[in-house]
């Protein structure tokens, strides 16, 4: 059976490489694997509501999904996937809060500190977002496909702000 991950980064590839309907395939396999694994009792909604958020799919269900999770399991991870749910539904207090939170062990997660990134652009907050995503590509400059993507570009246009800078 195709793991979630493969099937996403699959996806992933066929939308850079501009495949759209085989990048539909994958996102259509997603769901057949979320249904499959809930009948089987594997719990993986962290998962779906990461997938949901970073595709901007069904986005109620995404933060849905997020927030049951985070509900049973408070962890870094649950946390990193509230913030970002909540910065996509537009709930960007609520977004900073758990973004912080996410941030708050230092778990080195490129992808916390692009979320964060996003997260404080969305706030207005210009000046914090600049270090986050420069933080995050320095981590691991290939840490999601669709989403080092969009870091780049945020480095670029807002301009970098180095560990330890202003």
């Amino acid at each position: 059976m195709p793991q979630h991950e493969v099937v996403v980064a699959l996806n992933d590839l066929y939308t850079i490489e501009g495949q759209t309907d085989e990048a539909n395939r994958q996102y259509a396999l997603v769901d057949v694997l979320r249904k499959l694994n809930k009948a089987n009792g594997v719990i993986g909604d962290l998962q779906m509501a990461q997938f949901l958020a970073d595709h901007d799919r069904d986005l109620d269900e995404a933060l849905r999904l997020a927030e049951t999770e985070y509900e049973t399991r408070p962890t870094v991870y649950g946390a990193d996937t509230l913030a970002w749910c909540y910065c996509k539904n537009g709930r960007i207090p609520e977004a900073r809060k758990y973004s912080l939170k996410a941030l708050k062990q230092d778990t080195p997660e490129a992808m916390f500190l692009y979320h964060r990134g996003l997260v404080l652009v969305k706030a207005g907050d210009i000046g914090g977002a600049r270090k986050a995503p420069y933080q995050a590509l320095s981590q691991n400059p290939y840490f999601e496909p669709l989403g080092a993507v969009v870091a780049m570009k945020m480095v670029q246009e807002l301009g970098a702000v180095a560990i330890g800078g202003q």
